[in-house]
């Protein structure tokens, strides 16, 4: 099944560019529906971390219909993804044991602030939301990496 995800994801990548319209619309949310799909049907379904990857999945999947919409959605859609981001962070703090490793949010944040920096000057009145996102995402990816 992640295969037909991996391959959903694609077919979408190439319909930014290359694809009918419909194609775009219709292939964006998918890969998202068939990871609910895959953990819904899951044997782990029903543990705290799967609920908190679930909801985790459900958030992107709103933040995703809400961008594909004709209006600009983008500080809306970049709080969904934010609290997706959050919720998943949350998910895997519940999978194990705590390791810490000193240099890796060191790393991580340094990398968040090199981002910021490069997409600072294009930013505008975004500013501190997309620096907030940032943060959030650098968190999910430490939090990814220690559990």
């Amino acid at each position: 099944m992640w295969l037909v995800v991996v391959v959903l994801a694609f077919i979408h990548i190439i319909s930014v560019r290359k694809g009918p319209k419909w194609l775009f619309y219709v292939s964006k949310p998918l890969p998202v529906l068939v990871m609910i799909g895959i953990l819904l049907n899951s044997p782990a379904s029903q543990l705290p971390y799967t609920q908190w990857i679930l909801v985790g999945l459900s958030l992107s999947l709103l933040g995703d219909l809400l961008l594909m919409l004709p209006r600009d959605k983008f500080i809306i859609g970049l709080s969904l993804f934010c609290s997706a981001h959050l919720s998943y962070s949350y998910g895997f703090s519940l999978m194990s044991a705590w390791h810490f490793t000193p240099w890796l949010p060191i790393a991580l944040f340094g990398l968040g602030i090199c981002f910021y920096w490069l997409f600072r000057p294009d930013l505008g009145k975004e500013r501190i939301p997309v620096a907030i996102y940032i943060l959030v995402l650098m968190t999910m990816c430490w939090m990814a990496i220690e559990y």
